[in-house]
Order: C-alpha cells, then sequence, then structure tokens
C-alpha cells in the first residue's frame, strides 16, 4: 500500500476526549473506535476470575462521552493487551489475542462478534482461530479499517525480541499467509502499552507506572521500519505534575478517523488512581477539523504579544466550556449533577469540589486553562427566590487557571456555599471561555 500523508500530531496540543466509566475497577489495558456508530470499546483484566494464569479479560462498549452501553467476558482469554474493531456488514468483530492454557509464550489468533453480556471461554465455538498465520510466540492484533489491514505483533518473550507483520484483512480472514511486509521494533521500546496502523504508519506506544525506567513515548514507524517520529507524553497529570494517588500509566493508543471527513485525532490512554478504583481518560491530538467538531471554541485565533520584539506573538485558541452544579442539603455538598455534562467535549470537566478555608466554593477543574478570558455564573429559579447570588474570582493564568473559586451573598451578607438557607436541589450554571496556547 502506498503510504500517505502522515499525522504529524507533535505539535499539537493534547485535550481530554472523555473519561471512561468501564466496567471493571482494573487498569485500562487497550481501547478501539467503532467510528460508524460512535462507540468506544475497552480492555481490562478481569477482577473476580480467581487470579492466576490464564488471566480473563472483560470488553466495555461505550459511548463517545464515555458512558458504559455493556460489556463482555472472555475467561481465560488473557490481559487484554490490544485488540482490533472490525465492523462487518454492521456487526462488531473483536479481534484479539488468547492464550494458550500452560504456555506462557505463545497465544492464539481469534475473531468473534461482540456480544453485550455474553461470556466467552477457550472452547467457545465463536471463536474464529487462524492456523495458517505465523502464531509463534505471542500474537497481539491491531487493524486499520480504512484500509482493511491487520497488524499482528508477536513477542518472542525469552529473547525479549518483536515485531510486526501486516497482512491484507480480507485474506487474514481467508487464513491465508501472504504477508505484506515486516517491522522489527528496537528493544528499547520493549515496554508495549498499545500500538495501532494507520495509512501505512505504525504507531508504538511504550512506557512503565510514572515512567519510572521507561519513559512514555509514541513512536511512529514507516512500512521500512524507519521511525519518523517520537514524542513523549505528559498528559493527565494536575498543575504540580503529580497523578492521581501517585499513579499514572500510559494504556492504549488508537487513529480516530472521522467518517464524514476523512479528519485525524490521535487518541492516548492514560490511567491513575489508587488500586481498586483506577481512573481512566482518554486524550487527544485532534487536527483542526476534529478539534473544531470536538471542542466547542470561538474561531478567532487570540495573539499574546510583549513589548515590541522581534519573534512571533504567541496564539492561544479561546474555546467555551460550560457544566451545571447542584446543591445536595442532605450532604452539605455541591456537585455536578448526572445531567449536568454535554455529550461533548466538556463531560468530565470537573475533578473535584470543596469549601476553602476562606468559605468559598472551590471547583477544580481536570484541564490547566492557560488563561480563563471570562467567567458567568448563573442561579436558578430557587437560589433567586432566597435572594442568593454568587460570584467568582478571577485567576487568569499560572497556577490557579484551572480554579473556579465561587463566593455566595444573601442580600448584602456573604454565606457560606452550605448555608441552611440554600435549598435542596439548587442549580447554577457556570460559563466559561479559557485559552489553549496554540504550539508551533
Amino acid at each position: 500500500m502506498a503510504q500517505k500523508e502522515l499525522f504529524n500530531f507533535t505539535k499539537i496540543t493534547p485535550k481530554l476526549f472523555t473519561e471512561l466509566r468501564v466496567a471493571d475497577k482494573t487498569v485500562l489495558q487497550s481501547f478501539n473506535f467503532d467510528e460508524k456508530n460512535h462507540q468506544i470499546y475497552t480492555t481490562q483484566v478481569a477482577t473476580g476470575m480467581g487470579g492466576g494464569s490464564p488471566q480473563s479479560f472483560r470488553i466495555t462498549r461505550l459511548s463517545f462521552e464515555g458512558l458504559q452501553l455493556d460489556s463482555m467476558l472472555l475467561k481465560h482469554g488473557g490481559h487484554g493487551t490490544n485488540i482490533g474493531i472490525e465492523n462487518r456488514n454492521g456487526t462488531i468483530y473483536i479481534w484479539s489475542l488468547y492464550d494458550r492454557p500452560n504456555e506462557t509464550d505463545n497465544s492464539d489468533l481469534v475473531c468473534f462478534p461482540y456480544k453485550a453480556g455474553a461470556t466467552l471461554d477457550e472452547n467457545s465455538k465463536e471463536l474464529q482461530r487462524f492456523s495458517n498465520l505465523p502464531l509463534n510466540h505471542r500474537v497481539t492484533p491491531a487493524l486499520d479499517m480504512k484500509n482493511r489491514q491487520l497488524a499482528l505483533r508477536q513477542y518472542d518473550t525469552v529473547h525479549n525480541k518483536q515485531w510486526v507483520t501486516v497482512f491484507n484483512l480480507d485474506d487474514a480472514i481467508a487464513n491465508k499467509n501472504n504477508p505484506l511486509y515486516t517491522i522489527n521494533i528496537p528493544e528499547e521500546l520493549h515496554y508495549l502499552q498499545g500500538f495501532f496502523l494507520d495509512d501505512g504508519y505504525l504507531y508504538w506506544y511504550t512506557g512503565d507506572t510514572n515512567s519510572k525506567t521507561f519513559p512514555n513515548l509514541i513512536t511512529v514507524f514507516d512500512t521500512s521500519g524507519k521511525i519518523l517520529l517520537q514524542k513523549e507524553i505528559t498528559v493527565g497529570s494536575d498543575l504540580s505534575y503529580r497523578y492521581e494517588n501517585n499513579f499514572r500509566e500510559p494504556e492504549g493508543i488508537c487513529m480516530y478517523t472521522n467518517p464524514e471527513t476523512g479528519a485525524k485525532s490521535l487518541m492516548v490512554g492514560i490511567t491513575s488512581g489508587k488500586e481498586g478504583s483506577r481512573i481512566s481518560r482518554i486524550y487527544a491530538y485532534h487536527s483542526y477539523e476534529n478539534f473544531m467538531n470536538h471542542v466547542p471554541i470561538i474561531r478567532t485565533p487570540l495573539l499574546k504579544t510583549v513589548g515590541h520584539q522581534e519573534k512571533s506573538p504567541e496564539r492561544f485558541q479561546p474555546f467555551i466550556q460550560t457544566f451545571i452544579l447542584e446543591y445536595n442539603a442532605q450532604n452539605k455538598k455541591w456537585v455536578v449533577p448526572a445531567s449536568g455534562y454535554l455529550p461533548s467535549y466538556t463531560s468530565n470537566v470537573v475533578q473535584n469540589i470543596t469549601i476553602n478555608t476562606e468559605g468559598n466554593l472551590q471547583v477544580n477543574l481536570n484541564e490547566r486553562y492557560i488563561s480563563l478570558l471570562h467567567q458567568a455564573i448563573e442561579g436558578d429559579f430557587r437560589l433567586k427566590q432566597k435572594d442568593i447570588r454568587m460570584g467568582s474570582w478571577y485567576f487568569a493564568g499560572g497556577e490557579k487557571s484551572n480554579v473556579l473559586e465561587i463566593g455566595f451573598i444573601k442580600g448584602n451578607t456573604k454565606i457560606r456555599p452550605d448555608d441552611a438557607a440554600i435549598p435542596n436541589g439548587s442549580r447554577m450554571s457556570v460559563f466559561m471561555i479559557v485559552a489553549d496556547k496554540i504550539e508551533v
């Protein structure tokens, strides 16, 4: 296949795409998109299966907003390292490895239809196997559905060697061993966390927990095995470059292509949080076209100049964020209600809500915004009936650029956000215009 134009993500600022409400509490292993139906499929090691070897993994089907739709279980299937999604005449087929019992260095390539609520094991008749394809060592698949190609990663755990062989997908379905080309992976990139094939380019995602020994890298190969791009990935931290519970692990990579426009977004997975309640998010390196579709924005970039410097001014992209807060009088807490998220990039924008030492409501956002240009807070009828108003302090740029501090006043008297005068179920809408730096 003639390689198409390479999607260069290295100069793009990543954006939070969604937080995933996956079926299990374990670390995310991989994710993939059904672009036609606007759905996401993820894999995780399944809990409650007795542990040991072989492992079992769970597939969760979610909306683009990260909301769980359903799931299925693959008993003794393995770790769920990477899967491919094939939309075959409206039916979703999963391409995956399946562990061979008592063979630690070998696995089978399988293909099976996704079925909500189903449980399969190594003896299930739904599993199609491929005896004629090269199945030495551990085999892990990825699909490029636009070009109908299958990439098979093989891992020789004894000699710590990995390579990826690419096939025509229809040949593979017919169990024909007609490889198109093979890419040998350098030994220093052996700590795999996901891979994806797109338009003849192999995207290889590596790194261990907190980048302790192996940095979190995306490396892009062409069909000859030449490295074309490499970038360290640092998304998912807070303002101090820390992660929830000081845990961060790269998990999964996928190229999303808008089926209507062909515009691309390189998606990367990050898992953080404490064991037993992991938090899995997808971050997007959007093309400009997809950024326009997925992020509510204001079209005109802003320019920042300092004096009469000769260098070009910095450019910032303004866009809109909005969400709803609701008061629970019984718990004396403000929360984002389930109906308060917009079905878009703004999902999961709020990290946590507290009452600070000054007696103000402090809303910490998941993203760090370079500059907070505008805030507007509107209370609902219940608050206005009680003559309760809200106002905020502006933190434009700097360390508090992802913090909203909201004060409450009744008449002319300042009150706390959990004052008895605030009716249960009261809501307020927060509207913001923020600006993110455009990398050049």
